[in-house]
């Protein structure tokens, strides 16, 4: 009888310590959330400012910049962001790329509604070899950054 209750006892505290190891790593995960969240919409905003010089001095580099990390962290709007800037270029700051434009508008929209016209219209440009291209580099931005719109896709993952 000792044996049993020996037993029990260690699987409801082994329990325990699992349920609450569990609530921790929740916790901290939901906390690295808020911080990309944060951090993508805050790049995005501090984007637009330098874009359009309001509150500061106009800096496209600066912009550029901004964009390129929010759209790393998987913000949707940056990288349609990035995704119009290769489609044109944008002075010394962003080649003209069509591929790069593609892949990145790709991203953006499977998430962010306003970057599949820009989307559609890259891939009607594109002859097959760059089309495939394309949609390989798409891969591997998804793959590595991600994509999300709203907070709320963050915190469900």
């Amino acid at each position: 009888m000792k044996s049993i209750r020996f037993w029990l006892t260690t699987f409801v505290l082994f329990m325990l310590f699992a349920v609450g190891c569990t609530d921790a790593e929740k916790e901290n995960q939901r906390q690295e959330n808020a911080k990309k969240v944060g951090a993508a919409w805050g790049l995005h905003s501090k984007g637009n400012q330098y874009l359009h010089g309001h509150d500061r001095l106009q800096d496209i580099g600066e912009a550029v910049k901004c964009f390129r990390e929010s759209a790393n962290l998987g913000y949707a709007p940056s990288q349609a962001k990035l995704a119009a800037f290769y489609t044109t270029g944008l002075e010394d700051h962003v080649p003209k790329d069509p591929v790069e434009a593609y892949a990145w508008a790709a991203v953006s929209a499977t998430k962010y509604p306003e970057a599949q016209d820009l989307r559609d219209g890259l891939k009607a440009e594109l002859n097959a070899h760059q089309l495939s291209e394309g949609k390989k580099r798409a891969e591997q931005i998804f793959e590595t950054f991600g994509c999300w719109y709203s907070s709320d896709e963050v915190f469900s993952e």
